[in-house]
C-alpha cells in the first residue's frame, strides 16, 4: 500500500501538463476517460481531471475489461518478474488479457506432451518418440518418454526393430534452455545374414534388452517448437559371449513439437 501511495504522489506532480485521452473499460461497461501513467502486473495508474482539480488513482487489472491509449500516450510498463521498466506506446484499442497475461502465459504453461524424430540416439539408427510430463514443480519436470523403430537393410538382409524408453529430468537454465538428464532401456529385435563364418544364407535372429541413458541440451519454444541435443550411451549384454558387455559412446538429435 505505501508503495501504492508513492506511486501516485509521484505521478500527481504531472497532471497539469497531461492530456486525458486515454479510456480504460471496467468489467461493468464503465469508461473512465483518463491519463495511463503506469502498468502492472495488478493494477492500472491513472489521472483525471474534472472541472475544479486533477487527481491520480488506480484500477485493479481483474475490473478492466479493456483499455485505449491516445497515440501520444506513453505510459510506464512495469514488470513484477523484470528489474527494467519499458516504454509503451500505442495507438489502439488493447485486451488486458492479451497484453497483461502474455509474459505469465509463456512461463507458466506447461506442454505436458511432445512428439519428435531422434536421429542416432536411443534407438541406435532413429526414432519416432511420445514424451508426457509426470511431475513439474517450479524449474523441474520428471517426464517419461516411449519411442519406436524399424530399419530394414538389404545387404544382410537386416531387419531391425527397437523400443526404447527412457524416465527423463528436465532442469530449466535459462528461458527457452533447459538441461536434461536421464536413464532407461530399449527392447530390440534383429534377423539377419549370419556372415561371421562366410556366407551361409542362413537367417538368424536375436532379441534382447540393452541399457542408455541421456544428457543434453534441450531447447523449448514458446509455440511448441522442440529441439534437443544429447550424448545418448549405450551398453548392451551379450549372454552367449565372452566379453558380455559391450558400451558405444552415442548421440541424438532430435526435432519436434510440444503441446
Amino acid at each position: 500500500m505505501n508503495k501504492i501511495i508513492l506511486l501516485l504522489t509521484l505521478v500527481s506532480s504531472s497532471t497539469f501538463a497531461q492530456n486525458f485521452n486515454d479510456k480504460i473499460i471496467t468489467i461493468k461497461n464503465d469508461t473512465i476517460n483518463c491519463n495511463i501513467t503506469f502498468i502492472n502486473d495488478k493494477n492500472i495508474f491513472y489521472d483525471t481531471q474534472d472541472k475544479k482539480s486533477a487527481r491520480s488513482d488506480y484500477i485493479p487489472l481483474l475490473n478492466v475489461k479493456s483499455y485505449n491509449l491516445d497515440k501520444d500516450s506513453k505510459p510506464y510498463i512495469f514488470s513484477d518478474t523484470k528489474d527494467t521498466v519499458n516504454k509503451f506506446s500505442k495507438d489502439d484499442s488493447l485486451n488486458v488479457s492479451q497484453y497483461i497475461k502474455k509474459d505469465s502465459i509463456r512461463k507458466n504453461r506447461i506442454r505436458k506432451n511432445s512428439i519428435y524424430m531422434e536421429l542416432l540416439g536411443n534407438a541406435e539408427y532413429y526414432s519416432l518418440n511420445y514424451e508426457r510430463i509426470l511431475f513439474h514443480k517450479n524449474f523441474f519436470s520428471l517426464s517419461c518418454r516411449i519411442g519406436g523403430l524399424y530399419y530394414y537393410g538389404s545387404m544382410f538382409n537386416h531387419t531391425r526393430w527397437s523400443v526404447p524408453f527412457t524416465i527423463n529430468g528436465t532442469f530449466k537454465l535459462y528461458k527457452l534452455l533447459y538441461v536434461e538428464i536421464g536413464s532407461g532401456a530399449a527392447y530390440y529385435y534383429d534377423s539377419y545374414f549370419d556372415v561371421s563364418d562366410g556366407y551361409s544364407g542362413l537367417q538368424e535372429s536375436e532379441q534382447g534388452f540393452y541399457c542408455t541413458a541421456i544428457t543434453g541440451i534441450r531447447v523449448q519454444g514458446y509455440r511448441g517448437f522442440l529441439f534437443r541435443i544429447d550424448f545418448t550411451p549405450i551398453v548392451m549384454y551379450y549372454p552367449n559371449v565372452r566379453s558380455k558387455l559391450d558400451g558405444i559412446a552415442w548421440f541424438g538429435l532430435s526435432f519436434g513439437y510440444s503441446f
